[in-house]
């Protein structure tokens, strides 16, 4: 019995870490030059469930970048209201999140996609219930320069200036 509880237990780890995105990118120094005609805003994600998998980051209806687990990236935006959003996989649908943020020209912002996961016994033939959640907020100027240390930059459909997002 022991044997086949280590087989399956190595067996699910096989394919879970099959799943995991892996990321090359520079890590996070130092923040992007501000813009007197853009807001300067970033986005990160540091170390938030479920690791193997990753939404892709939605501004104003437009596919701007995948959010990986321990990444950050950032853009320029016009000044204005922005709609932004995360969309995860199908079967995680209940994860995506959607807001809206005003921004002002020459300022900079941070976004965190955060969330949790939460285990507890379970009942009958379930030996344990999991349950998974995610948000999106703006956090303190110290507090992203804190946690984006650990992430990597990955690039996104903005990053030339000529594709800076504009409000319609």
């Amino acid at each position: 019995m022991p044997r086949l509880l280590a087989a399956m237990l190595t067996i699910v780890s096989l394919l879970l870490s099959a799943c995991t995105t892996l990321h090359k990118g520079d890590e996070f120094s130092e923040l992007a030059t501000t813009r007197k005609d853009a807001a300067l805003v970033y986005l990160y994600r540091s170390g938030v469930m479920p690791f193997w998998r990753s939404p892709t980051l939605v501004i104003d209806g437009k596919e701007i970048s995948e959010v990986k687990n321990t990444s950050f990236t950032y853009f320029y935006l016009s000044e204005g209201k922005h709609t932004i959003a995360t969309r995860w996989a199908l079967d995680l649908y209940p994860l995506n999140v959607e807001g809206s943020m005003d921004v002002k020209n020459g300022q900079t912002y941070f976004l965190k996609l955060g969330g949790g996961m939460l285990m507890s016994p379970g009942f009958g033939n379930v030996a344990l219930i999991t349950s998974v959640s995610s948000n999106l907020g703006q956090v303190d100027h110290l507090t992203a320069l804190r946690e984006m240390r650990s992430c990597m930059y990955i690039s996104n459909s903005l990053e030339q200036p000529s594709l800076t997002a504009r409000r319609e």
